[in-house]
Order: C-alpha cells, then sequence, then structure tokens
C-alpha cells in the first residue's frame, strides 16, 4: 500500500528491582513506508480555545485519598475512573461524580495483586489490566476487584521482558516494552518494541522497534538513546495507532490496524533548548535511573533541547491532538497547554488552547472525550520518587486529582 502525500506552506524509568538491566546505545528505526505531509508553522492568532469546568477534585491535605505516584489513568465504559499509583502499588477507583470507589488492585504477589506497576487499561472484555513491568506481565482483575486469569504476555527465546505501557481501543491491546538478552561477556541486547497483541497473548504487528547493546563494563547513560515513544503513542477510533517515534522531530507515524504505515506528518519545528532548571531534572532523570544498574555509569548524556512531542490524544470524534513543549510563558494568558489538532485524515486543522490552570512542567494532564483529568505536581511526584530534586517543597506537596468538564464547542 502505498501512503497519501500531501504538501502545504512527550521520562520514563525503568523503576527498582536490581534485576533489571537498562539499555544506553544507539538506535535503528526502520520506516517502511513514507508519505510526509509538510505542514506551515500554525499562526497563533488562529488558535481557538477549548474552555474547561471544574467538575470535583481528590487528594489534597483534607481527603482521606492519599496519592503517592500517580502512574496512569484511565475511564472504563461506565465513565468510573482508575488511577494506578506506582509508589503505592494500588489502584483507586472513582465515579464520574468524584465519589471514591474502592481499591480493586493492592501490592503483593498474589493473585490480583501487583508490585513496579508502570501502567494501567480497560481491556476488551471489560476487566482491568494493570502492566507489571517485571516480570513484564499484565495483572488483570474485575472492577470490583475480583481477580481474573493474567493475560498471557510473554516473549519467546532466552532472556526476560519488560513491560512498561499498553492502550486499548476495546478490540485489542497495543503494549510497549523492551526484551533483554545477557552474554557472559557483560553485555546485554536490548529490542525495544511497541505492537500490536491480542487477548490469547499473539504478538501482531510491530509498530516501532529499536534495538541497541549495552557493556556494562563501561556503561554510558545517553538520553537520546534511552529515549522511547512509551507516552507518544494513542489508538484512533478505527483502530489506526499514531506513534511520534522521535523526542528531536516533529513526526506522527500513522499506522493501519494491521500495522501498516499510511501516512507520516511531518513539519519543521526546532526542538526548545532547555534553560539552567531543565537541564539540571533531566540529568537528576537518569542519575535516578543509574541507582538500578549494577555498577555506576562512566558518564551520563543529556540533550541540550527538550522533546518536541510531549503527547497524543486520539478523540472520539476522530480528531487527534498533539501536545508540543512550547514553554508554558509562551502560552496565551489563561492557557494552560497549546495542541496541534489534525482531522481524521491526517489534514492540519489549526490549534487549540486549553483553558485551564495547569503547568504542564509541573502538572500530569490526561485529555479524554468529555472531560480532563489533572494530577497537580504529578511530574514533581515521579522525579522526587526517582531520586531527584524539585522546585522548591514540589516533592512534599500532597497530590490533588482534578476533573474538569470540556465544552467542545468552543473548538469549532
Amino acid at each position: 500500500m502505498r501512503g497519501k502525500r500531501r504538501s502545504g506552506a512527550v521520562p520514563w524509568s525503568l523503576g527498582a528491582g536490581s534485576q533489571r538491566r537498562i539499555e544506553t546505545a544507539g538506535r535503528i528505526q526502520l520506516l517502511l513506508l513514507l508519505a510526509i505531509l509538510v505542514l506551515p508553522v500554525p499562526v497563533r492568532g488562529q488558535m481557538s480555545m477549548l474552555r474547561t469546568r471544574e467538575l470535583w477534585r481528590r487528594g489534597g491535605e483534607n481527603d482521606t485519598v492519599l496519592f503517592g505516584v500517580v502512574a496512569a489513568i484511565t475511564s472504563d465504559r461506565n465513565g468510573d475512573i482508575h488511577v494506578l499509583d506506582s509508589q503505592l502499588s494500588t489502584v483507586s477507583t472513582f465515579s464520574p461524580t468524584g465519589e471514591f470507589l474502592g481499591e480493586p488492585v493492592h501490592e503483593g504477589e498474589g493473585p490480583g495483586e501487583v508490585r513496579y506497576a508502570t501502567d494501567i487499561l480497560c481491556l476488551p472484555d471489560g476487566t482491568l489490566g494493570v502492566i507489571q513491568q517485571f516480570p513484564g506481565r499484565m495483572i488483570r482483575v474485575q472492577p470490583d476487584g475480583t481477580p481474573a486469569p493474567n493475560h498471557p504476555f510473554g516473549q519467546d527465546g532466552g532472556g526476560f521482558a519488560i513491560l512498561l505501557r499498553g492502550a486499548s481501543n476495546g478490540e485489542y491491546l497495543i503494549l510497549g516494552g523492551i526484551n533483554i538478552g545477557y552474554s557472559a561477556s557483560g553485555t546485554s541486547a536490548q529490542e525495544y518494541f511497541i505492537s500490536r497483541w491480542d487477548m490469547a497473548g499473539v504478538e501482531g504487528a510491530r509498530i516501532f522497534t529499536k534495538h541497541t547493546e549495552t557493556d556494562y563494563n563501561d556503561l554510558v547513560l545517553d538520553e537520546a538513546a534511552l529515549d522511547l515513544p512509551l507516552d507518544r503513542f494513542a489508538i484512533g477510533r478505527d483502530g489506526s495507532v499514531y506513534i511520534a517515534p522521535a523526542r528531536d522531530r516533529y513526526e506522527i507515524e500513522i499506522h493501519s490496524p494491521d500495522g501498516t504505515m499510511t501516512q507520516s506528518i511531518t513539519r519543521a519545528v526546532t526542538a526548545p533548548r532547555r534553560n539552567a532548571a531543565q537541564l539540571d531534572r533531566a540529568r537528576q532523570r537518569l542519575e535516578g535511573q543509574a541507582r538500578y544498574y549494577p555498577s555506576p555509569p562512566s558518564a551520563i548524556k543529556i540533550q541540550d533541547t527538550r522533546a518536541i512531542i510531549t503527547g497524543l490524544f486520539a478523540r472520539r470524534d476522530g480528531r487527534l491532538f498533539v501536545a508540543t513543549n512550547i514553554p508554558p510563558g509562551e502560552f496565551p494568558a489563561g492557557v494552560g497547554q497549546i495542541f496541534d489538532v489534525f482531522e481524521a485524515d491526517g489534514v492540519y486543522a489549526g490549534q487549540v488552547g486549553l483553558i485551564c490552570p495547569i503547568n504542564p512542567e509541573h502538572d500530569l494532564l490526561y485529555l479524554q472525550n468529555e472531560r480532563l483529568l489533572v494530577v497537580t505536581g504529578g511530574r514533581d511526584a515521579a522525579l522526587a520518587a526517582a531520586g531527584g530534586a524539585t522546585d522548591g517543597d514540589a516533592d512534599t506537596a500532597t497530590l490533588e486529582l482534578i476533573c474538569y468538564s470540556l465544552d467542545d464547542s468552543s473548538t469549532n
């Protein structure tokens, strides 16, 4: 299949556990099909606004609900919200009106229990799937906490697998992780993947693959080599998978459900340079990761620039919202995040400014169809848990989950 051609004018960390290993070598990226959509730089005067209204909030100093480090949030078919806390190894469930409904998942080794969890998703059969990074597997429970058989994720051959992220469109799964093999010479080979899986544990099409090799005798932690698009992919309403494969390019690949890349959207955008505080935070993230290696690294390399694309959000109406690393100080008054918007056919539709009192450098943002979920200080909490310092008292602040309604009519 040939792609369409048009023309015009997202830190992750592998977490804890001494058995785990992290890669640091160069990357090999294979593009199967290239269809380039070159776009003019959007004019900010053409920006439309997406207004929000606070509905409720949980957490905070006066609430009985507490959060440690929020790793992921998902919503089920009933509108209930499930919040995965990687520090507490729990899942907290809230009704659409903010009522606390319980904790269907707790820390442990038994049925329906997890350790080192990194993501949560609603599976096609109605169960909740909690991704445990090592050993890589997906623990399944009913929304009421009743254990269900684990998803049979696995790998062939030697070594072991780390599972990090996942998504579901109600029919199949997209899972991302690392297959690792070791040699007696003190090196390991890593195969990074994002691919389609079914509920029987059969891997289908590969969406993204990257191979690296780590020499633990001379360990170098390189931010560019460690980059994975685990927070830069989404599933569209028709089963298409959107992925931004590289941190330093504005490029979005669109894959059909069978894995074929049908289109690539690109823009000539310069990655924003980091200021001194941002450079320090980036270094602290890698220093936090270094604690989980068998020996200290001989060097740590960080990038002078920030990732261009920070998140992809596929909306129910077929539009794709793309969050980029525009510095918050350049936002119009009252705007907390700016999105580039693309129609279902990949045509650029302009920019949308999200009117909401958030700071994307410190807060976590989950854009859903009818609502916006924000975890205040969520990014700072993750950095502090990884061993890094944060701005001021951010590392001791109590996290809050805030739910906003979205007025989509304001973007039309």
